[in-house]
Formats: C-alpha cells, sequence, structure tokens
C-alpha cells in the first residue's frame, strides 16, 4: 500500500491484531462447515462422497458466509479510505486491502492445508510426524451394534460438541420461548438506549500525550503542563503576506491587531506587533517608502527592542530592502481559560480566521502548532457520520445482493439489520469507558461497524439453509450448526487481543477497549438477539428439492412445503450422495453394450 501513497503510522501497529481475529473466525466457519460434511448418524467414514467433493460442500456453504463478511468488512474500510481525515483514510485502505488478502488465504491456502490434513488421516499418516505412517490401522471410533458411534480420529461423524450441544439443546430450545424473547428484546432495547445516551454525550479530545507511551518521559510532561500550565496562553502566528506595507501602515495593520486584541480568544497581552513597536522608536521615519523601510531595516537589526523581531520580516531583496516586504508575521497567544475543550477550540480557530479573512487589501494567515489536532476535531464529527452512513448502506446492498431474491432479503436483512445496529451502537459504550471521540477512536468506530455485521450474517445465512417446519426449529438448528463456530471465533479472538488490556500505549489500549465492545454485544446480537428476531420476521428457507433422496435404504428426510417465495437452490450433502448413488446403481445393474 505504501507504494501506492499510504503512509504507515502507529495506529496501522493493529492491524495484525485485526487481522488475525477475522482469520480466525473465517477459519472456524470453514472447518465447521467441512466438519458437517459428515453425518452424525454414525456411517463409517468411508462414505461415498469423495474428499474433494466433501470440500467442495463445505465451502459451498461457509465460501459465501465468509465472503459475505469479507466483502462487507473491505467495502466498509474502503469507504473510510475516502476520507479527508489523512490518519483514517490510510488505516483503513491498509484494513481493506489486508481483509481481502486474508479472505484469500482463508479461501485457496487454508481450505487447502485442511483437505491435505485430513488426507493423511485417512492414510494413517501421524500428524506430528507426518513422514510415518501407523505400523497397524487405527480405530476410528467405538463400535456398537456394528456402527461407529464416537469418532475420535480427525474429522468425523461424532455427536456435537459440548457447547454445540448446548446452543443446539437448552440454550435454544429456551431462547425460543415466547416470554424469552420478550425478554431479550426489552434487555435489547434497554442496551439501545443505554448506547444512545453514551452517543449523545460523547465528547470530542484529542491530545498528542495520547501517542506517548505512559511511562515515559515524554508523558510526564505532558502531565505536569496540564497540571500547572493548562490555562496557559497557546501560542499562534499571524503572517502577513504580499501587500504595500508602507500605503497601509496606518490602515490593515493597526485592523490586523485590533482584531487580535479584541477577540474573545486571544489574549492581548499576548499580542506583539513589529509594526507597533517601530513606530514607537526614533529610527521611525514615513517621508518616504524607502525612509520607512530603511528604519525599518535598521531597527530589527541592530542591538536593541527590535532585535527579537529580526525573523519577523521576509524582505523582497535582502541586499536592497527598499523593494519592500514580501511577508511579515505577528505573534500572540490564544487565551487558555476560553479554549478548554475541542468545541471550544475548533470555533476559536474558525472565528479568528474568519474574522482576519475579512481584512480588505490584504492575504492574512494565522495558525498554531495546535491547529493541527483542531482541525482534524473540526471535521472529525461530520466524516465520522458520512462514513458510518456510506458503510452503513454499502453493507446493506453487499448483503442484499449476496442473498439473491428481494422479499427473502428484504425480510432477513430486516432482522440482520436490527441486531448489526445493536452490535455497532456498542461503540457508543465508550462513553463509559472514558473514551472520547477523537481521529484514533473514529478509526475503531468505522471497524465496529464492518465486524459487526459477521456475528450476524453467519447465524442469518445458516438459519436460511436450516429445513424445519417452524422458524423456531430453524433457528434452533441453526444455533446448533454455526453458533459453536460463532463464539470460538469471538473467544479465540478476544484472546489475541487480551495482552492489548496491559499496554502502555493509549492507541493500543483503545483498541482492546473497542474490539472487546464489538466481540461481546455483536456475538450477543448474533446468538441472543438475531435469533429472535428471525423466529419472528425470518424468511422461507433456500429451496431443496421435495424428491426424498435415498441413502443406504433409508428414506432421508424430506422438507414440509413452504408457501414464501425461496431465492436459490443450494446443493446438500444428502441430495448429492444420494444423487451419485443411484448413479452407482444405475451403472451397476446396466449390461454391458447396453445404452
Amino acid at each position: 500500500m505504501a507504494g501506492f501513497g499510504f503512509k504507515f503510522g502507529p495506529l496501522h501497529s493493529t492491524l495484525p491484531f485485526l487481522l488475525l481475529g477475522i482469520g480466525v473466525d473465517d477459519a472456524f466457519i470453514i472447518t465447521s462447515a467441512f466438519h458437517h460434511t459428515y453425518d452424525a448418524d454414525a456411517y463409517p467414514m468411508e462414505s461415498s462422497i469423495p474428499l474433494h467433493e466433501r470440500v467442495a460442500l463445505a465451502m459451498s456453504h461457509a465460501g459465501m458466509s465468509i465472503t459475505l463478511t469479507s466483502i462487507t468488512d473491505a467495502l466498509a474500510f474502503g469507504i473510510g479510505a475516502s476520507t479527508t481525515i489523512p490518519a483514517l483514510s490510510s488505516f483503513c485502505a491498509y484494513a481493506s486491502f489486508g481483509i481481502l488478502w486474508c479472505y484469500l488465504l482463508q479461501v485457496f491456502f487454508f481450505t487447502a492445508c485442511l483437505v491435505v490434513d485430513q488426507w493423511r488421516a485417512q492414510r494413517q499418516i501421524y500428524d506430528f510426524l507426518c513422514c510415518i505412517k501407523a505400523s497397524k490401522p487405527h480405530l476410528l471410533g467405538d463400535i456398537q451394534d456394528g456402527q461407529v458411534v464416537d469418532r475420535y480420529c480427525y474429522f468425523c461423524t461424532c455427536k456435537p460438541d459440548l457447547l454445540a450441544r448446548f446452543l443446539g439443546g437448552p440454550y435454544a430450545n429456551i431462547l425460543t420461548k415466547t416470554p424469552v424473547k420478550v425478554g431479550v428484546l426489552a434487555v435489547a432495547a434497554a442496551l439501545l438506549g443505554a448506547s444512545i445516551y453514551g452517543a449523545t454525550n460523547l465528547e470530542e479530545r484529542f491530545d498528542l500525550a495520547f501517542f506517548v507511551p505512559d511511562d515515559s518521559y515524554g508523558s510526564k510532561y505532558f502531565d505536569y503542563l496540564d497540571d500547572y500550565y493548562s490555562g496557559a496562553p497557546v501560542p499562534m502566528t499571524v503572517v502577513v503576506k504580499d501587500f504595500d506595507y508602507y500605503a497601509n501602515r496606518d490602515t490593515t495593520l493597526p485592523d490586523v491587531s485590533s482584531i487580535l486584541r479584541t477577540s474573545k480568544y486571544v489574549e492581548a497581552s499576548t499580542v506583539e506587533s513589529i509594526f507597533e513597536e517601530y513606530a514607537r522608536s526614533p529610527l521611525y521615519d514615513t517621508s518616504t517608502p524607502a525612509a520607512w523601510y530603511t528604519g525599518l531595516s535598521t531597527f530589527i537589526t541592530q542591538d536593541g527592542p527590535g532585535k527579537r523581531f529580526e525573523q519577523d520580516i521576509v524582505w523582497r531583496d535582502p541586499l536592497d530592502v527598499t523593494q519592500g516586504i514580501r511577508a511579515s508575521r505577528l505573534r500572540a497567544g490564544y487565551r487558555g481559560s476560553a479554549i478548554p475543550d475541542s468545541p471550544s477550540q475548533v470555533d476559536a480557530m474558525l472565528t479568528l480566521r474568519k474574522e482576519l479573512a475579512d481584512v480588505d487589501g490584504v492575504d492574512v494567515f494565522h495558525y498554531s502548532f495546535e491547529h493541527l489536532t483542531w482541525e482534524a476535531s473540526a471535521v472529525i464529527v461530520y466524516e465520522l457520520i458520512l462514513n458510518l452512513s456510506l458503510a452503513f448502506t454499502a453493507v446493506f446492498l453487499v448483503t442484499l445482493f449476496l442473498i439473491g431474491h428481494p422479499l427473502t432479503s428484504i425480510r432477513t436483512l430486516s432482522s440482520c439489520v436490527s441486531s448489526t445496529v445493536l452490535s455497532s451502537l456498542s461503540v457508543s459504550f465508550m462513553y463509559y469507558w472514558g473514551v472520547p471521540i477523537n481521529t484514533v477512536s473514529v478509526i475503531y468506530i468505522v471497524l465496529g461497524l464492518g465486524l459487526s455485521v459477521d456475528y450476524s450474517a453467519h447465524i442469518g445465512y445458516s438459519f436460511m439453509l436450516q429445513q424445519a417446519a417452524t422458524r423456531d426449529e430453524r433457528v434452533v438448528k441453526a444455533l446448533g450448526e454455526i453458533g459453536a463456530s460463532v463464539l470460538n471465533g469471538a473467544f479465540s479472538t478476544f484472546l489475541a487481543i487480551l495482552v492489548l488490556a496491559f499496554s502502555k500505549s493509549y492507541v493500543f489500549r483503545v483498541f482492546f477497549i473497542q474490539f472487546f465492545d464489538i466481540a461481546v454485544f455483536g456475538v450477543a446480537a448474533g446468538i441472543c438477539i438475531l435469533p429472535v428476531l428471525l423466529s419472528w420476521l425470518g424468511s422461507a428457507p433456500y429451496t431443496i428439492p421435495q424428491d426424498a433422496p435415498v441413502k443406504d435404504g433409508k428414506v432421508v428426510e424430506t422438507l414440509e412445503d413452504t408457501h414464501e417465495p425461496s431465492a436459490v437452490t443450494v446443493p446438500t450433502i444428502r441430495q448429492k450422495s444420494a444423487e451419485e448413488n443411484h448413479e452407482r446403481e444405475g451403472e451397476e445393474s446396466t449390461p454391458p453394450g447396453s445404452v
């Protein structure tokens, strides 16, 4: 990205943790989908489905899910790269590019590694000593009544783990009860209210001390500055450029000084004008322009009260000062007590800028080192709202496009969007953490919108794949199938960023706070709020042919008809296996030479 002109700054050091979290989440989804391609009804591992087709079936489900989340994340950050705030623009560009590469690695590299490892296990090759093959075949599990009932070697058809059984059993059954649904939505409404309250009370504040380690010498300097000199004037410089100084010595130049002295934001005693000092000097001569410029040159070059202004004058020709002045500067200071917070600082900067711009016949420019942060504060709220609006719209449109059916999309999105709003509004809890709005936290707010949709998208997409008579049953199946992967991904992400909680860097601590909120509220929205909404508003599942497939002489469960329009036809493992079995049976029964 540096080749495209994007700078790498202190904020970018959190990107590895971001990409690690996203990558682990996707890996859990792919692994879970691959695991589910093995029937859970205790059939032998030598299934009729070849390994390469098995991974294709897994990716037909997991691939869609991680594609949806990766595109929405990358697009949300891509839109953030268009902001006028350089730090946010650069971070979002790097993040968007990194997420796309992470997605490609998951699809092409991690999936390939998964297949290779499964190939190794099926051939009885040890995992750690991959060059050594077992001397005798290892049993794949316990056998009862001629069937394998519990597998404990590589991917297997064993019963789901404890977490999956809990989510798809007691938890889901309790969650789908009407009183519990009402209680969940009531808690969600309370959290939303607390989030909105926090959002309306967030303050804007940025300090250069944020980028200094807590135990550094520089941090002590900023602490002493705040403790003892917080009300001291903030130095600024006012530059007056190209105009006739001699002709305007009694009009324009005094006007500039007057604006500074009468401003409520400027400490009048700090205003220093070279021309006012010169006017009180015995060297002051207004008889001719040449005499005036020569006297000024002498005043600032000889020892005396004017010597300190020597660097404030830029001559057109230093060898011939009678040619006039190219630029000059005045010194002043903002009144510290008048600018205690970001809004007042921004107002002071913009007000003084406008007043000086209104001076006729001269180009006046005022600047302070503090303007670096004040300029960002002036646009940060607008940029935040704009980027969130654009990113949210983009996420909505991408989700709508990938789901593929207008009515199904609207109904499903109404649920996903509701839970996503609740999870993305978790950033408003910065108020309770004491984190203000600044260029650091804004980056992670945009990050929150991009990532908060992930948890809901996985659950929502799994819900659309489930076949059952009622929405409640589909919710139970979805939680049992994908809920554990979502929780595992969130927990592993939390472990990855936990070390940042003890960092001495403000940037890393804010990253932990924001990511912690995203994980907690995002998962809560995905496995608590969204299932409740889907149980009431969820659309019909993706269509699967109703002809009952046959497997091992048994009729696989068929699906009840629904009266709602469906989106697309998604091949399932059972369907594909049954079709291949029928084809093989047909081939075996066909006499040689027949067509």
